[in-house]
C-alpha cells in the first residue's frame, strides 16, 4: 500500500490506517447528516489525503482538518456552505475540541490550495461511463462496483491514481469476483485502437492497491 510521502517516519502504519479509517468515517457522518451527495464525500476525502499528503499526523488531528475539507467540498461542489451546520455536528461530537466558524475559514485557502483551488474530478462520472460500456444492464455489475469505489477511498489511492483509473479498476475487481472472470486481459488495453485508453500497468497498480484494502 503507497502511504502519503510525511507518514512514513515515525508513525507506525496501525496508527496512519486508524487515522485513514477514522478521518473517512467523519467525513460519512458529515455526509449523512448534512444529507449531501456521495460527489461531496469523495471531494472531502479527496481533499484531506492531499492535505496529509503534505502534512504528517504527528502534525495535525483528522477532526481538525475533516470539518475544512467538507466546507472547501460543498463550496467546490454545491456552492452551499453549511458552515454553521459543520460547526454544529463537529463539536457535538468533539465538545473538547471544538471549533468556530473563524478556525474553519481560516484553514480554508491551505487545504484549496492543495487542489490548486481548482475542482476535483467526480469518479461516478467514469464508472457509469465504463459499466455502460461493458454492460448498461448490468446493475449488480454497478451497484458492486460503487460500493469498492466509495471503499477505496478508505486509503489515499486517490493521490497516486487518477480517479479514471480508480474507477475501472473497482468495476474489474467487481467483474472478477461477480463472473469469477478476469475482464482485464479481455480488453486488450495495448491495443492502440482499446474503448478504455487506459495504461495497462498502472491498471494492474491500481487495482492491486484496491485489493490491498481488503488485505487481498
Amino acid at each position: 500500500m503507497i502511504l502519503c510521502i510525511y507518514n512514513i517516519i515515525g508513525i507506525s502504519e496501525e496508527v496512519i490506517f486508524r487515522n485513514y479509517a477514522d478521518a473517512y468515517s467523519y467525513l460519512r457522518l458529515f455526509q449523512k447528516e448534512l444529507e449531501l451527495e456521495t460527489e461531496i464525500f469523495y471531494c472531502a476525502i479527496t481533499l484531506f489525503y492531499y492535505y496529509n499528503y503534505f502534512n504528517s499526523f504527528r502534525n495535525f488531528k483528522y477532526f481538525e482538518i475533516c470539518p475544512v475539507c467538507i466546507f472547501c467540498a460543498c463550496k467546490l461542489k454545491s456552492n452551499k456552505l453549511y458552515l454553521k451546520q459543520i460547526v454544529k455536528i463537529h463539536n457535538k461530537k468533539f465538545p473538547f475540541q471544538t471549533m468556530d466558524n473563524k478556525s474553519i475559514i481560516n484553514l480554508e485557502t491551505k487545504v484549496l490550495k492543495l487542489c490548486e483551488f481548482q475542482d476535483t474530478d467526480n469518479p461516478i462520472v467514469y464508472l457509469t461511463k465504463y459499466c455502460n460500456k461493458i454492460d448498461k444492464d448490468d446493475k449488480e455489475l454497478y451497484s458492486f462496483s460503487r460500493k469498492l469505489l466509495t471503499e477505496s477511498f478508505l486509503r489515499p489511492i486517490v493521490v497516486h491514481f487518477n480517479v479514471e483509473y480508480i474507477a475501472v479498476a473497482c468495476i474489474l475487481i467487481a467483474y472478477n469476483v461477480k463472473y469469477d472472470k478476469n475482464m482485464l486481459f479481455e480488453l486488450n488495453l495495448n491495443h492502440e485502437g482499446n474503448e478504455f485508453h487506459l495504461d495497462y500497468e498502472i491498471l494492474c497498480k491500481c487495482i492491486k492497491n484496491i485489493l490491498n484494502i481488503y488485505n487481498l
